[in-house]
């Protein structure tokens, strides 16, 4: 049998499709070739699934040179074919439209897969570009109502140049890029966090030094070195935006960076049941304690909900007492059944989700039921409560559990757990790790901490079923863990 195997490639144990992108397009991506993971190590399956995703590829690339030629009767005759098609390139849809998904894809919460991506979408030649842009328009003829070289520039005419600030650029972005919800949150808030802890400098005068000073002010605020590269790769895709839209002379942002170590990066481990007992066996769950800084009832809930859902830090802060409630269905005989369910969404005011697996209905362990969890979300909803965890307080980023996290981890250590590749979102890993010995299959463990694998296949069908989701969580034990 002829397998058509062209452009399949295998990273570690899984497939991918490697293309390279049409010379012709080369301008309108930004970029020279795309993979995708296709989410499966079995090679049958991935010759299979290499042909389809193949024939999207071919899809999207028709799709991308009808955007070109749409726009390509704007320009002045005088450019030539490759000027031409670097002057209408506009944003290919896919990487951004899909800009969460694709992160998920590389599992979202490693650090290092996450920095990769985007700094892959930023395009780190920005300058060079704009100038290369400017230039084919000048020697053209054509006058750029939204960019004058600051010596040509008529007074007041800095609105679009010199006088755009960091929040107005953000808006450009979101309106031609198109990005996800929460994508453009993240966004905002790094533009945010820039203003608060630098200035509000226009994007045209914007210096590395101001890049820097947001880098150290980071650092200072007590940022990890790789969230801070976060924030600096987000604010250098804006500038890139703004360099490649003749809004900037150029990115100031490109190659400022935290350098992180080897070990900074590496991954978060399940926590241990001895771990786990010095956890609880600490004032908050063995004496009743709740501290003003660890916001009340939040200290004794989080880290249970964290153990017991596998859910991100993020997604609990963000609960509301409403998204605790009774839903039905059939067991496997076609009986009615109930379960309590931890709704995860972003339905809500303020309320974010990673990805669209992020969002999920995970059935509420019998050990939460039995230690008073479905009580004390009833109670918050009687009480008119916003947030299920009302006195958290977001912090200076905009996130709910910002502050928090960082009362828990000097919390932790003061029970002696002083690991640092054990946090909360190692809770997280535990979850996983518990999961796989009590024998629950790969992608209900997945529908219940919102993962996705990537996998073609599993974007149909809708949402997962509750059924199986409940039945899995029945089987879900911590062991050897005196629980409160």
């Amino acid at each position: 049998m002829l397998h058509m195997t062209t452009h399949l490639i295998r990273r570690g144990a899984r497939y991918s499709i490697r293309r390279r992108i049409p010379s012709d397009l080369v301008a309108f991506y930004g970029k020279v070739e795309i993979q995708r993971a296709l989410g499966t190590s079995d090679r049958r399956e991935a010759e299979r699934l290499v042909r389809a995703v193949g024939a999207e590829l071919d899809a999207e690339f028709d799709a991308a040179r009808a955007t070109i030629k749409a726009k390509r009767g704007a320009l002045p005759a005088s450019l030539d074919n490759e000027e031409a098609t670097q002057s209408n390139a506009a944003p290919a849809p896919q990487p951004w439209t899909g800009y969460a998904d694709t992160l998920e894809e590389l599992e979202y919460e490693e650090e290092s897969g996450r920095q990769q991506l985007q700094e892959a979408y930023a395009e780190e030649d920005a300058d060079e570009q704009a100038e290369k842009l400017l230039q084919a328009f000048r020697r053209a003829g054509v006058t750029l109502p939204h960019f004058q070289p600051e010596k040509d520039a008529p007074a007041g005419a800095g609105t679009h140049s010199r006088g755009l600030g960091l929040s107005a650029l953000a808006d450009q972005w979101a309106e031609e890029r198109r990005p996800d919800k929460r994508t453009i949150s993240i966004m905002r808030r790094v533009v945010r966090a820039f203003e608060e802890l630098v200035s509000a400098t226009p994007v045209a005068k914007i210096e590395p030094r101001h890049v820097v000073a947001f880098k150290d002010a980071l650092l200072k605020a007590g940022q990890t070195p790789v969230n801070t590269n976060k924030y600096l790769t987000n604010l250098s895709t804006l500038l890139n935006f703004a360099a490649l839209n003749l809004l900037a002379p150029a990115n100031p942002a490109r190659g400022v960076k935290v350098q992180v170590s080897r070990r900074a990066k590496e991954k978060r481990r399940p926590w241990t049941a001895v771990e786990l007992n010095q956890l609880f066996a600490g004032p908050v769950h063995a004496a009743g304690e709740r501290p003003r800084a660890g916001a009340g009832d939040a200290a004794y809930w989080l880290p249970l909900l964290g153990l017991f859902t596998g859910a991100r830090l993020e997604e609990l802060a963000q609960l509301r007492p409403e998204d605790v409630r009774e839903v039905g269905y059939q067991d496997a005989a076609g009986a009615q059944c109930s379960a309590w369910v931890l709704n995860i969404a972003d339905r809500g005011e303020g309320q974010e989700v990673k990805t669209a697996s992020s969002r999920r209905s995970v059935p509420v362990h019998a050990e939460l039921i039995r230690l008073g969890f479905v009580n004390f979300a009833q109670a918050a909803h009687e009480a008119s409560q916003s947030r299920l965890f009302h006195e958290l307080r977001p912090d200076t980023m905009g996130a709910e559990s910002g502050n928090w996290s960082k009362w828990f981890g000097k919390y932790k250590r003061a029970q002696g757990i002083t690991d640092a590749a054990v946090v909360f979102h190692s809770l997280r890993h535990t979850w996983k790790a518990l999961a796989r010995e009590a024998g629950i299959p790969e992608d209900v463990s997945d529908a219940i901490t919102g993962h996705t694998n990537g996998s073609v296949g599993r974007a149909y069908g809708g949402a997962y079923p509750l059924r199986p989701l409940v039945e899995a969580m029945g089987r879900y034990r911590v062991a050897g863990v005196s629980l409160p």
